[in-house]
């Protein structure tokens, strides 16, 4: 064999060992995506009732902001449960 042909299938052998690789930890990279997203929506929520507490602290009609922080609360836990579940399917401390 030419050193062409020990190039492609070299080539080859590591394009086909990343797709396995990928195939078998798509699973947890799926989890790491779902913890991620939860992430992102618990610190939006987190700003968002910050901004209205900024936005109210003159006025004292912080009671405006009572859903927000309900959300911000709700996103907290759904957050902390999300990563619970994700530390046990990665095998991590929780």
């Amino acid at each position: 064999m030419d050193s062409l042909a020990k190039q492609i299938i070299g080539a080859i052998g590591i394009v086909a060992f990343l797709l396995a690789s990928w195939y078998f930890q798509r699973d947890k990279i799926d989890v790491v995506m779902t913890e991620r997203d939860a992430m992102e929506k618990s610190l939006a929520s987190k700003v968002a009732y910050q901004n209205c507490l900024q936005e109210h602290a003159y006025s004292g009609d912080v009671e405006a902001c009572e859903p927000l922080e309900e959300k911000m609360k709700t996103d907290a836990e759904e957050y902390v449960k999300i990563h619970t579940e994700t530390s046990k399917a990665l095998n991590l401390p929780e």
